[in-house]
């Protein structure tokens, strides 16, 4: 168990991983408190001076998620939303 939670935040707090979860809390269907906050602090921590590209691809995910929910909810409307959320 301790490695499986290792490797989930060794994945988390990686550029790619950044950007992924990022993503994913900017859509309806998932979310995790302070968890894109905890990677963005890990990940810029461990970066040392490219700290500021962090922020960077959290925003990039966080609009692609959104963009992502946007795009759904034009194509399934305010009847579909209701149905999901």
């Amino acid at each position: 168990m301790r490695a499986l939670a290792h490797w989930i935040i060794t994945l988390c707090a990686s550029p790619l991983g950044v950007f992924i979860l990022a993503a994913l809390d900017s859509t309806l269907f998932f979310s995790l408190p302070f968890g894109i906050d905890a990677a963005i602090i890990i990940l810029a921590a461990r970066l040392g001076g490219y700290w500021w590209i962090v922020p960077l691809l959290a925003t990039a995910g966080s609009v692609g998620g959104a963009a992502l929910t946007f795009r759904m909810g034009v194509k399934i409307g305010d009847h579909g939303l209701e149905h999901w959320v």
